[in-house]
Order: C-alpha cells, then sequence, then structure tokens
C-alpha cells in the first residue's frame, strides 16, 4: 500500500490553527468533512473516536511523529489528513517531544489488514 493512494490531498494542512491535541485532531477531520470524503453528520462521532482511541495510548510515536487513528463502521474506505505544526503539539508522545508531523488515519472497522498496512507506511 503507497501512502499517497490515501491520503485526501485537500486534507493536507501546512501549518495547523490547532495547538492541542484534542484541537488538532478535529481541524484534520474537519478537512475530511470539507473535502467530501467524511459527512458534516459524522464529523463529532469520528473526533470523539479518535480522541477515545487517543486516550488509551498516545499515537505520537516519537520523533516529531503522531498517527491518531480509528477503526469504525460508519467508514467505507480508509482515508488520511495530514498536518504539520511548527510550533509542535503535546500528544504525550512516547518521547514525550512535541509533534510536529500528524497524519490522521480513518479506517473501515472490517479491513484491520489494511488498517495495519496503513499505519506501517
Amino acid at each position: 500500500m503507497k501512502l499517497l493512494d490515501i491520503v485526501v490531498k485537500e486534507s493536507i494542512i501546512v501549518q495547523l490553527k490547532a495547538t492541542t491535541r484534542d484541537a488538532a485532531i478535529s481541524e484534520l477531520i474537519d478537512t475530511l468533512v470539507t473535502a467530501g470524503a467524511v459527512n458534516e453528520d459524522q464529523r463529532d462521532e469520528f473526533v470523539k473516536a479518535v480522541i477515545r482511541r487517543e486516550n488509551k495510548g498516545s499515537t505520537g510515536f516519537g520523533h516529531g511523529v503522531a498517527v491518531p487513528h480509528v477503526k469504525h463502521t460508519d467508514i467505507e474506505k480508509m482515508y488520511v489528513a495530514v498536518g504539520n505544526s511548527e510550533d509542535g503539539i503535546d500528544f504525550k508522545a512516547l518521547d514525550r517531544e512535541p509533534v510536529h508531523s500528524i497524519m490522521l488515519l480513518l479506517s473501515p472497522e472490517d479491513q484491520p489488514e489494511n488498517h495495519l498496512d496503513a499505519m506501517e507506511a
């Protein structure tokens, strides 16, 4: 799987406005709504689902990168939104450093293999 195949080009944010983890997640999902990848009526549920997943364990892998993600029954196709933060955002990363690159992944619940492939990509 190629990451470029699932990144929504309209959902690439060169400089996030958000300064917190939850606000960054919301901002990235908002771009997926604007791009038509996610229905507006699903927005709040997906934000809550990603934050719930994040609260179980940080997706801040270290070296300035985080990959917040969720598998959900209402997602039919994998989508990735990308955001950058020059100042960095506290994602409670493993190395305790701020996160500068965020790749938010939404995956269908019934495709765990593809979800893992996307995470590796």
